[in-house]
């Protein structure tokens, strides 16, 4: 067994040794923390790592870097116009397994996968998706990043009872996580996370750089007339972040058409330069902090994960902003990927089934962990007041998981005889663009009332790992029918019907601010 962290930029895989305790998966040379790079060439077995790293300086337009934000889109990632970010996943999660199998000398088939608190329905079932293409026969489970590195951290600290806030910073998220810490019992009390992480500031650094050049009368080469000038710039733009971390300023070398450039880069200006992202990552600690009811003065011990977390200017910026010290006593770049591997073997004694290290059979510490949901679950309605289609919420963002509720709804007509209903993951009465549809359920051949009534039912489950099933039904016809994504197959257990356009009448109405029969079954 193992867990596994795919990140935007590394990537880590744990297991659990003789002891007990959780230790990094090395690749075949010994690296721990691998790059988030594929190199995939036809006719020729992909690579993973840093060989796939070093291969995009020769040839890039066969590399795939940034993937991990289009899992659960069928956006085309590589240059070849033939794989996806699942497609990507699955060749990462490949590599890892004959990793792993090479390090245990056993078939290893059991993995749980974590994942940032902002992915939905639709990235997760992608991430379970590559884990089964890759060939593992049983995914555990799933798990938020931030809350397993506060599980590693628990596991650091015997007995240690505290509320605990983490904030992991990767590079294209940031997410928090506040919880109760017992002993190796962690309640989680809220979740928060944006979609921008550290790779933002390399952005921002390689379009500066780009000034800079075009101030001193030079254009700066297009991808197709020069395809190795802009990724040499990307890891000239890294360099040059993780540099300033530490140090006022920098010089970045830069060569151009046998023309050799030097800019200096200050931290003044990356400080300046990151403050919009830097905001936008204390407002989901604040978040975290409101939605738990608790403030900086509760929290006694906030730690800093992720690669983003070691620039001193990022643990400055989180250290203002709450008045707590900041620590990094787990390892930021290790523990989601520890976290993991704790929670899996864990899940794994709890079915009274042994960890195996090699071959051998071992028990680990049994953490017991009680989540929440990271989005509000509902459907699609017409709101009468502003005749938009918006989503009304029935499981709440924040809800302890597992959990279930039931609510119902009105049709839009009396005479109604066919019934679309959508199912939505994302804010609260936000418009329905701005969710994700989960999918959709056609009841056909309804029976007309002669005065309308709740008859739509809609039941709502979010199981352990986050994920949803919901059931349709018509209480008036018996009609039901039903979705759900889960860690078993990772796709609808009853195959939904297509979305139904915005223009065609809604089926459900929408009457003030009442979505359920009363306000005791409200969240």
């Amino acid at each position: 067994m193992l867990s596994i962290d795919l990140g935007t930029t590394t990537t880590e895989a744990a297991i659990i040794d003789r002891i007990g305790r959780p230790k990094l998966l090395p690749d075949a040379d010994g690296e721990e923390c691998r790059p988030t790079a594929i190199f995939a060439k036809p006719n020729s077995k992909p690579l993973f790592g840093r060989h796939a790293l070093q291969w995009r300086r020769i040839e890039p337009a066969h590399c795939i870097v940034n993937f991990k934000s289009k899992l659960g889109s069928p956006e085309i990632v590589h240059a070849d116009g033939s794989l996806t970010a699942l497609d990507a996943a699955t060749i990462a999660f490949s590599c890892i397994k004959e990793d792993a199998e090479r390090e245990e000398r056993a078939e290893v088939n059991t993995v749980l996968l974590t994942h940032p608190v902002a992915f939905r329905d639709d990235a997760k079932a992608d991430l379970i998706a590559a884990a089964k293409a890759a060939g593992f026969d049983e995914v555990v489970g799933l798990l938020d990043e931030p809350v397993a590195a506060i599980v590693a951290y628990a596991l650091n600290r015997p007995g240690v009872t505290a509320n605990v806030m983490v904030t992991d910073v990767g590079g294209g998220t940031c997410d928090v996580a506040v919880a109760r810490v017992e002993g190796t019992h962690v309640r989680v009390l809220a979740t928060a996370g944006t979609t921008a992480g550290g790779n933002a500031l390399n952005e921002w650094i390689h379009a500066h750089l780009l000034e800079q050049l075009a101030d001193r009368g030079v254009q700066p080469p297009t991808q197709d007339d020069d395809p190795h000038f802009h990724p040499d710039l990307d890891e000239q733009a890294e360099t040059a972040k993780r540099s300033l971390g530490l140090r006022p300023e920098v010089v970045v070398p830069i060569t151009l058409d046998g023309q050799h450039f030097a800019i200096t880069l200050s931290q003044r200006w990356l400080l300046d330069a990151s403050r919009p992202i830097v905001k936008s990552w204390c407002a989901a600690v604040d978040e975290a902090l409101a939605t738990a009811g608790l403030t900086g003065h509760d929290i006694e011990r906030m730690l800093l994960v992720g690669g983003g977390a070691r620039p001193k200017l990022v643990q400055d910026a989180f250290a203002t902003h709450t008045g707590l010290g900041v620590s990094l006593e787990v390892e930021p770049e290790k523990a989601v990927a520890y976290g993991g591997a704790i929670v899996c073997a864990s899940r794994l004694a709890q079915q009274g089934r042994a960890a195996h290290t090699v071959q051998q059979s071992i028990r680990a510490q049994e953490f017991s962990v009680q989540n929440v949901t990271a989005h509000d679950l509902g459907i699609a309605v017409l709101d009468r007041r502003t005749g938009g289609v918006i989503n009304a919420p029935i499981i709440r963002k924040s809800s302890v998981i597992p959990c279930q509720r039931t609510e119902a709804f009105f049709l839009e007509h009396e005479d109604q005889t066919r019934a679309v209903v959508e199912i939505l993951q994302g804010p609260a009465d936000a418009e329905r663009d701005q969710c994700l549809v989960i999918g959709s359920v056609t009841l056909e051949n309804l029976p007309r009332e002669q005065k309308r009534t709740r008859r739509m039912q809609i039941d709502c489950s979010v199981d352990h790992n986050g994920m949803a099933t919901v059931v349709v039904s018509d209480k008036v016809s018996g009609q039901s029918q039903t979705i759900s994504i889960n860690c078993k197959g990772a796709v609808a257990s009853a195959a939904p019907s297509a979305p139904a356009a915005l223009s065609e009448p809604q089926p459900i109405s929408y009457k003030g601010a009442v979505t359920c029969p009363d306000d005791s079954s409200q969240a």
